[in-house]
């Protein structure tokens, strides 16, 4: 049986993730893509995994992994304060979601979650936690969680690959890894 991460002790996530991240990274060497590491500090300070060069241009780059499901997740708050993923100072966002590697510019994203918490608090229709809207078309869902292992109450966003159309190069990878 599979340990789910948000149950596991920090810093046996953190071990966990940046394997995750190393072998992901791999994964898009094979695949002709030109990306390097960070360093510990730019991890830690910064919330930056790697740098990865695209069109001459070197991209700060946060990796996520969604296995589960076919959407992005991120931390919007954590008890009232920015969550890790408004405070990353990465230019992209490379997500993993099951076989797709998607490359989606950060800033994007921020203005995405801006707009759905306008539009949650503009609405006050949070139902069971849960704020549900359609945004541009695609289908958002904003929720308020309690973190398993800290207790403290999170602010969610789960957004579908689909509404980002700033994307800068989805790549279809055959991805045959074991996250």
């Amino acid at each position: 049986m599979k340990e789910n991460d948000s149950t596991m002790q920090y810093q046996a996530r953190v071990d966990k993730g940046r394997a995750r991240e190393g072998r992901i990274m791999e994964e898009m060497r094979k695949q002709g893509l030109d990306i390097i590491p960070a360093s510990t500090s730019d991890d830690i300070l910064r919330g930056i995994d790697g740098y990865l060069t695209l069109v001459g241009h070197s991209w700060s780059t946060q990796i996520k992994v969604r296995q589960s499901a076919e959407d992005l997740l991120f931390v919007i708050t954590e008890c009232g304060k920015p969550g890790r993923d408004m405070k990353t100072q990465a230019d992209l966002y490379a997500f993993l979601i099951q076989d797709q590697l998607y490359l989606i510019k950060t800033l994007e994203v921020r203005k995405a979650i801006s707009d759905l918490v306008e539009l949650m608090n503009r609405q006050h229709q949070r139902r069971e936690g849960k704020f549900r809207v359609t945004y541009k078309g695609v289908d958002c869902e904003l929720s308020t969680q309690g973190d398993p292992v800290s207790g403290n109450s999170k602010l969610m966003a789960f957004i579908p690959a689909t509404l980002f159309t700033d994307v800068i190069d989805p790549i279809h990878t055959p991805c045959r890894i074991t996250i």
